[in-house]
């Protein structure tokens, strides 16, 4: 009824009916002959034939499930945007092999392995100082000089003082050894000494002889030269000398003891108590304020304490100085240090002596060498970190300064034959990283798997084949199945 009253419409869905089914015939006839492999034929259909197409590959392959249609469609589109993409073009670099450091990269400031200040010890006047910043001192080097005309006269006055006390001194010295030779009991001990002295050393000069004799007649009378008489008679005669030689030493000794006891006696039977003590007294007083006048002079001129050079100078002449007042600073250039924490799952790969690059950013044309000096044998529980420190020493520590913020490269492991890209090769994230490939004229993404990163390249680990071709410039505005132009 509805179509007796419209006689258009039902024209229209006729005619419908009939470009739907020549439309299925003719995609049909169109994938038997291989629209799969995008010839140049879907190359040339504009976008109202491709979505006829796209639908007549829809309903033919309805049986077949929805699956296989979707892919079907996706590969004809594809086909088709691929035959109608303009070339990009991109540069290549080929996969090579080469040789491969495993390092550690940390960053660190350098610092002088020996920092000497340099302190004033007397409150004075600074007359001179002899270096500026920058200058190279030697142990031993005058650096200040500080007002020391007071000290020095005080030393002269302290001189004079001293040897007038040490004239009185040795005046009541004497004056007590002539009354100790005065008495009969001192000299009487000065000869028992004297005399068991003498003896005791020809006891020792017979002992020895003796003693020679015996050892030379027992070992006659081994090889049979010699009575065991004889060498009974040579023993018996050494070991009576050696008797001999113990008596004398009892008397010496006793002799000494009644000397010494002599010696000690109270001063006050001899001479006047107070002259001798106070004589003592004073002559040991002014030696120490002689000493100590000295002391002063020499530590108004402040010398360097070692080799150094001077990093930092605070005072000028004509200034103040107090005692324990920092005045200058050296530095050892040529012995520095860097110390560096690193993760406890590095601990196997470091150890002391190994090669390290030391590079900083304001030198970037300088790269010296240095060495693992110590390497902490515990691991910090709070941070999970052990403590590695780094020596640069002689002509290497003199192309950089303390202080310099350097990147330090530790090298532990060297492997020959790695893949190797450049870089700016590599594109995605932390969790996926891929390139891309220039193979007959079109751009195929591989996912990789890194090694170690370099400088300006990085190693492959799987994913790449030595002499594959991986896009380096213009890989950004790629997409898997782009067509490339590579320039040479």
């Amino acid at each position: 009824m509805f179509f007796r009253k419209n006689p258009l419409r039902m024209l229209g869905g006729l005619a419908g009916i009939a470009l739907i089914a020549a439309t299925v015939w003719f995609a049909y006839q169109w994938l038997g002959a291989g629209v799969r492999s995008g010839d140049t034929r879907a190359g040339n259909a504009n976008p109202s034939s491709g979505a006829k197409q796209s639908g007549a590959v829809t309903q033919v392959k309805a049986g077949q499930g929805r699956s296989e249609q979707a892919r079907a469609v996706t590969q004809v589109k594809a086909g088709q945007a691929r035959a109608g993409e303009t070339p990009q073009p991109v540069r290549v670099v080929t996969v090579k092999r080469g040789t491969v450091h495993d390092e550690i990269r940390q960053t660190a400031a350098l610092a002088s392995t020996r920092v000497t200040p340099v302190y004033s010890w007397l409150a004075l006047i600074v007359r001179d100082v002899k270096v500026e910043e920058g200058d190279a001192a030697r142990a031993g080097q005058l650096l200040v000089q500080l007002e020391d005309e007071e000290l020095r006269l005080n030393a002269e006055q302290a001189a004079i003082a001293l040897a007038r006390d040490a004239r009185e001194w040795k005046r009541q010295q004497a004056i007590y050894a002539e009354a100790l030779d005065e008495r009969k009991e001192y000299r009487e001990a000065k000869f028992a000494f004297d005399s068991n002295k003498v003896q005791q050393d020809r006891a020792v000069a017979e002992r020895n002889q003796l003693e020679a004799v015996a050892r030379r007649t027992t070992a006659s009378f081994q090889e049979n030269l010699v009575s065991q008489q004889e060498r009974d008679d040579a023993e018996f005669a050494a070991a009576q000398a050696r008797f001999q030689e113990a008596q004398a030493r009892l008397e010496l000794r006793r002799a000494r003891e009644e000397w010494t006891r002599i010696q000690a006696l109270d001063v006050r039977e001899l001479i006047d108590e107070k002259e001798y003590t106070a004589a003592r007294f004073a002559h040991q007083s002014s030696r120490a304020a002689l000493a100590l006048s000295k002391l002063k002079v020499r530590q108004a001129a402040i010398r360097a304490q070692a080799d150094g050079v001077v990093t930092e100078r605070l005072v000028d002449p004509g200034d103040s100085v107090s005692p324990n007042m920092r005045l200058m600073t050296l530095a050892d250039l040529n012995s520095l240090e860097a110390v560096v924490h690193l993760p406890e799952l590095q601990w196997r790969e470091v150890r002391p002596g190994q090669t390290v690059s030391v590079r900083s950013e304001a030198l970037p044309d300088v790269e010296v060498q240095g060495r693992v000096k110590r390497v902490s044998p515990v691991i910090d529980p709070a941070s999970g970190t052990f403590k590695v420190t780094i020596a640069v020493e002689g002509s290497a520590a003199g192309q950089v300064r303390p202080g310099m913020f350097v990147t330090i490269v530790i090298r532990t492991a060297i492997r020959e034959g790695s893949l190797l890209i450049p870089r700016q090769a590599v594109l995605g994230d932390e969790g996926v990283r891929y390139v891309y490939l220039a193979l007959e004229g079109t751009a195929r993404r591989r996912d990789i798997r890194l090694g170690t990163v370099l400088e300006s390249e990085v190693e492959v680990r799987s994913g790449l084949e030595e002499g594959h071709a991986v896009v380096v410039v213009g890989q950004h505005r790629l997409r898997p199945g782009s067509p490339v132009q590579v320039l040479k």
